[in-house]
């Protein structure tokens, strides 16, 4: 019995464990429609207290706590071991909090801002800058936005989320704070100011703020929220209220990956394994449909590996649950009678699920060589090795245009390239079919 069991953890300890939880940011605000037939919200709490809870960002105010609710993504440093099988992890990886007091000013615009620009065409340019996370660029702008408008809110929210991005919650909180005392449902501002107390772990401040968004929120952010609320709650220890809000989130919106990942944490945590090993099943699935719809996306490939590790671990309390337990609680290696089909089933499915990560892992492993030899590329452009390489890395992440495009180069250079006119024949015709990696 303890032969498989070291076995198992071996093959465990090598793939890893980690919990998912995302969220996205956006610019939309509305009202929170009339909830859908079957979706009504958790039951309410009693009304929220009419000022918010004190804020860390007070004189003197303690820090945040360092418990982290078991919702929170994990690391794969430093590896406690689980009850149950060994090898294990449950890390919480956990953005370190920042205090550096009130946002620092603002830098001039890079380049001129002509008079006749509309704000709306200067803000456009600023969600074009962020998102190639060009910020003191996106800063410069949102400068010459609040110089025509100081109180403009547009311009706040980016800002915050900017500082958000940079781990500098304080003065994220404090764009937010600015919009609030003249908006105090501002959904943008509500959100993001619940985001970034919880990004700081400060459980308490969180919920409120949350709540308000959700009550404003326009229906496409509605699941959003909840599974920030659900993240918040749990922080609080507060795991029914969490797991109802998971549950209305993942109704809200089905195909939410966030949502899904925070509802099977959850889940693991109130012990209810069976369910938890089904919605990570779903959850995985979920990330392999995205991935096929978008062949080459990094992040794609990342997220389906995130719910191999969800699954896996749902996978692995389940089966620990099915051991006696001795006088203290703990678990023992004795197999609880009559479970024996259960615990087989479950080993049997995590083996399989192990292989079919590895194989997402290796797909994983390539993204970084490619970059080295993208910049290999970029310094000697006619190099045919170089660029049969990238096109060998190309087709083995289903990035086939830029495949095709490489194959081309070295035909231009040395038209009789045997492997270049076999690759590109096999990509043109459909084939892209795998082979060894030089």
């Amino acid at each position: 019995m303890r032969f498989w069991l070291v076995i198992l953890a071996a093959a465990l300890a090598v793939a890893g464990v980690s919990w998912v939880a995302a969220q996205d940011t956006g610019a939309t605000a509305g009202q929170n429609p009339p909830a859908a037939p079957g979706s009504a919200p958790p039951t309410a709490e009693p009304q929220p207290p009419a000022s918010p809870p004190p804020s860390p960002d007070a004189p003197g105010a303690a820090p945040p706590p360092a418990a982290t609710p078991t919702t929170s993504p994990a690391g794969e440093g430093g590896r406690p071991v689980s009850p149950g099988i060994p090898g294990l992890t449950d890390v919480p990886t956990n953005p370190t909090p920042s205090r550096p007091g009130m946002p620092a000013p603002l830098p001039p615009p890079v380049g001129a801002v002509s008079e006749s620009e509309s704000t709306e065409s200067i803000l456009s340019r600023v969600a074009g800058l962020i998102e190639e996370k060009k910020y003191n660029d996106a800063k410069g702008l949102l400068g010459a936005v609040l110089a025509r408008d100081a109180e403009s809110v547009p311009a706040k929210v980016f800002l915050a989320q900017i500082a958000e991005s940079t781990s500098d919650f304080t003065a994220a909180r404090e764009y937010y704070r600015q919009i609030l005392g003249s908006q105090p449902n501002n959904f943008e501002a509500n959100f993001g100011m619940g985001r970034a107390y919880l990004s700081a772990r400060y459980w308490r401040q969180a919920p409120f703020y949350l709540e308000i968004a959700s009550k404003v929120a326009p229906e496409d952010r509605v699941a959003e929220v909840y599974t920030l609320l659900a993240t918040a709650y749990q922080g609080e220890r507060r795991t029914e209220k969490a797991l109802e809000a998971a549950e209305f989130a993942v109704r809200r919106d089905e195909n939410s990956f966030e949502a899904r990942a925070a509802l099977v944490a959850l889940l693991v945590d109130s012990r209810k394994y069976d369910r938890a090993v089904e919605e990570a099943q779903r959850l995985v699935g979920l990330a392999e449909e995205v991935r096929q719809r978008t062949p080459g996306a990094v992040d794609k490939v990342q997220r389906l590996n995130a719910a191999y590790e969800t699954l896996i671990r749902a996978m692995t309390e389940a089966h620990n649950d099915l051991y006696e337990r001795n006088a203290r609680g703990e678990p023992t290696d004795r197999l609880t009678a009559g479970r024996e089909a259960r615990a087989a089933e479950l080993l049997q499915s995590t083996a399989v699920y192990l292989v079919a990560q590895a194989d997402v892992r290796r797909l994983l492993a390539l993204y970084q060589p490619i970059l080295l030899a993208e910049k290999a590329h970029e310094y000697s452009p006619r190099d045919v090795a170089t660029m049969m390489l990238l096109a060998q890395y190309y087709r083995e992440t289903s990035q086939a245009e830029k495949a095709v495009e490489m194959c081309r180069k070295a035909l231009e250079v040395e038209p009789g390239n045997i492997r270049a006119q076999q690759m590109l024949s096999g990509l043109t015709a459909g084939g892209a079919e795998s082979g060894e990696i030089p």
